[in-house]
């Protein structure tokens, strides 16, 4: 016990004389004003400048440090960011040192940041900034997006993101255009500050605590500086032969107010009608079974030639576009969408065809020279109030299109004239409500559908939902219940029927979140349709100068199944993007379309008889963005296959069609001040019948576009593009066409100006033959299309 307490007592008198044997130095830091500098570094540095111990000041600008025994020739230094460092010499260590410091400006050196990330993430969102994509030749938004990897632009001007079509363009998060975005992706992208890739987008609000939506959205996200003012821009243009082209385009992105105002008319062979394109309506029709009956009558008009529309149209077209939407509250909002369209066309024509049966062939020849004159007025009146507890929905539709045909036709050397006037109006009013129940109560909507052309319809329907939600699992189940009610009388024909069918109509569908950024998607439907007014009128009908159609058959009903499986592969970061799927679909009608075919003419009646359809489809794409580079590349596949059977001149033809396409695509900035784009799509087309007189015909057509811009002087900016069309069909020549097309355009900064001359279709190529291949049909057609063009055009940008 003595010797632990002797050991204790020396412990103790060891810390006294350690802690006698340091010296503590104190002190304050100012500024010039007099005022406490907190948190500065104050160091105390031998003669070498070794850091012998440090602290930094408290909120009074205080501070304390401990000298080493027998330290010599001591510095205190004081630093702190926004004055100047400062060093003195310890003199005496019982003296309080003060400090003074004088504040200083900081000079930071420059830092270049190399392949910084042009994408980012943020939950089920993905933020592209839009000058990282943008070069100086571009005007729109649509010209960057095309740019972005993992973005695809269809040629009618459809955007698909990663490989899934969109379903909406907003404008700062609203839906100003419905899916009708094609005049959205005319914006200038200077506006523009990012475009956001939202996944799973859920518009109605109480839905989004349990989102299970699949559809894929982009939100454009504005600028500060573009909110605050009308932006637009007035263009007019004169050219040769006789061309004119106009443009007034006005916009406004406010948060309470937004519109995009369009008037403009060309006869250059561009469509303004494209603007009001629906991209998505076809689905959502089929979804609700609400389909009309389509014209009885067509004037068997030319169908377009597989070359970009603004090649082979000669038109006279103006379209008056209005789209206005205003907030109400944040909730609460009102929207107007109207639009008149008025186009005359001309067409030339020529066309051999040649059908394929097992003991003939069938070949007719014909010449059109047609006048076409499509009109269309749409309006659209939308009341939406979307709020966290409930969602009102109500819009009111009206839709006017008159279409007229003057035709001269030369068939098989026999002419006539003939005159087709098509007037159709269709009024509709979708009405929406929705609210978040908590009494475990169920709410059942109905909606009754009736056409009165001879033809009632009646449909009664609900529709039951069960979704689960779990960290990486989703499903949905669907089972809409629908009671039809068909009833049709022809009094000449003796003809007075009525049908009713009860139908379940089941879909399924499950996503895996197989990684933080891919997943896998399955589905499965079954679906029950019914025909239409088409299918069952008795009486021949000359549907146009060639066909007589009539029907000996009760309504069409089919039964579908189908089943689809998906891949989708993302590394957001490094910019890869991948999908892949596989689809299957089986179909059983009750009725199959029966054709006698003549040199002359082609009769179809409908006859009773069950037959199958199926289908099945595999595709596969990806898209990348190689920094070094600066370049965004993509390549896919597809294959399809259809069976099916086709009745001609009393024989049953059972069918296999299959297509196989590949195609790949490059965006790459070659220097500072040059643009390369190419794009290539190779499909060979294989149709074959199976039997002792097996009919097989091939067709392969190989499609590359390629274009090179140059930025000269920063103000003028030179185009030059080029398409190649490669067509080879057995026993048929090969056919090879080539255009090209100049654009100059010098931008006056001051003035807001661009000056643009431009040259299409340099070759003058006045004639292009289209072969169009079916199961066992070949039609090789001539089309007169506008040679060479030149404009002149001058936009004011406000």
């Amino acid at each position: 016990m003595k010797r632990h307490l002797i050991t204790v007592m020396f412990m103790l008198f060891g810390c006294y004389f350690s802690a006698s044997a340091q010296q503590q130095i104190k002190g304050k830091v100012k500024d010039i004003k007099g005022a406490p500098i907190v948190s500065v570094n104050i160091n105390l540095k031998d003669k070498e400048g070794s850091i012998l111990s440090f602290t930094r000041t408290n909120e009074k600008g205080e501070f304390s440090l401990s000298i080493p025994a027998d330290s010599k020739e001591l510095t205190l230094e004081a630093t702190t960011i926004g004055f100047e460092k400062k060093i003195i010499q310890i003199t005496e260590v019982n003296k309080s040192y003060d400090i003074s410091l004088r504040e200083s400006e900081i000079n930071l050196k420059t830092v270049e940041v190399k392949n910084r990330p042009q994408l980012t993430t943020n939950g089920d969102t993905l933020n592209y900034k839009t000058s990282d994509f943008a070069d100086k030749q571009d005007r729109t938004i649509g010209d960057v997006i095309k740019k972005m990897p993992g973005m695809e632009v269809a040629d009618n001007g459809k955007i698909s993101y990663n490989g899934k079509g969109i379903s909406n363009l907003y404008m700062g998060g609203d839906n100003l255009l419905d899916d009708k975005y094609s005049l959205g992706t005319k914006i200038p992208h200077g506006a523009v500050d990012k475009v956001q890739v939202i996944e799973n987008d859920q518009p109605i609000k109480m839905l989004r605590k349990n989102n299970m939506s699949e559809d894929v959205a982009l939100n454009l996200v504005f600028k500060d500086e573009a909110k605050l003012k009308v932006m637009g821009e007035i263009m007019a243009g004169l050219g040769a032969p006789e061309r004119f082209d106009g443009n007034v385009n006005t916009m406004l992105f406010k948060d309470k107010l937004k519109f995009i105002n369009n008037i403009k008319g060309n006869n250059i062979g561009i469509d303004p009608g494209n603007d009001l394109t629906s991209f998505n309506m076809a689905d959502y029709e089929r979804k609700l079974g609400n389909d009309r009956p389509g014209n009885l009558l067509s004037a068997g008009a030319a169908g377009v030639p597989t070359l970009p529309q603004s090649r082979t149209l000669f038109n006279k077209a103006g379209l008056i576009n209005l789209n206005n939407l205003y907030k109400i509250s944040s909730d609460l909002q009102v929207k107007a969408n109207v639009s008149y369209l008025y186009d005359q066309r001309d067409q030339v024509y020529n066309k051999f065809s040649e059908t394929y049966l097992p003991n003939q062939t069938i070949r007719y020849s014909e010449v059109q020279e047609n006048a076409i004159n499509p009109q269309r007025l749409k309006a659209n009146f939308n009341l939406n109030n979307n709020a966290e507890t409930h969602y009102l929905n109500n819009s009111l539709a009206l839709d006017y299109a008159p279409y007229s045909t003057n035709s001269s036709v030369t068939i098989n050397g026999i002419g006539a004239f003939q005159s087709l006037s098509q007037k159709t109006f269709d009024i509709s009013n979708e009405f929406s409500y929705r609210s978040v129940q908590n009494d475990q109560t169920a709410s059942i909507v109905s909606s009754d559908m009736v056409n009165d052309l001879n033809w009632d319809k009646s449909k009664v329907y609900a529709d039951a939902t069960y979704e689960y939600s779990g960290d990486k699992l989703r499903a949905t189940l669907s089972l809409p219940f629908s009671y039809n009610n068909i009833s049709y009388n022809d009094i000449t024909k003796s003809l007075d029927k009525n049908l009713n069918r009860f139908f379940v109509n089941p879909a399924f569908n499950l996503k895996y979140q197989s990684g933080i950024e891919n997943y896998v998607t399955a589905n499965y439907a079954f679906r029950n349709s019914l025909g239409s007014l088409d299918d069952v009128y008795q009486g021949t009908v000359l549907k146009n100068y060639r066909s007589l159609f009539a029907n000996d058959a009760p309504i069409s009903e089919s039964k579908s199944h189908s089943a689809g499986l998906g891949f989708n592969f993302r590394k957001a970061m490094q910019m890869f993007f991948f999908n892949v799927s596989a689809g299957y679909s089986k179909t059983t009608l009750n009725t199959i379309s029966s054709y006698t075919l003549t040199n002359n003419i082609q009769q179809r009646i409908v006859l009773p008889m069950a037959n199958d359809m199926e289908s099945l489809s595999l595709n596969a794409n990806a898209s990348k963005y190689l920094f070094k580079l600066k370049s965004t590349v993509s390549a896919g596949v597809a294959f399809s296959q259809t069976k099916f059977e086709q009745l001609q001149n009393n024989d049953l033809l059972p069918f296999t069609a299959q297509t196989l396409t590949y195609k790949t695509g490059i965006e790459t900035k070659i220097t500072k001040f040059i643009n390369w784009s190419y794009n290539a799509n190779l499909a060979v087309t294989d149709n074959k019948t199976t039997g002792a007189n097996a009919i097989s015909t091939q067709f392969q057509q190989l499609r590359q576009q390629s274009s090179i811009t140059a930025t000269v002087f920063s103000r003028v900016f030179l185009t030059l593009a080029g398409e190649h069309i490669y067509t080879h069909q057995a026993s048929q020549d090969n056919l090879n066409y080539l255009f090209a097309d100049f654009n100059a355009r010098y931008k006056f900064v001051k003035l807001k100006t661009d000056l643009q001359f431009g040259i299409t279709n340099l070759a003058n190529v006045q004639k292009f033959e289209a072969i169009n291949l079916t199961a066992n049909a070949l039609t090789s057609g001539t089309y007169y299309i506008p040679g060479r063009v030149a404009m002149l055009r001058a936009t004011f940008n406000f």
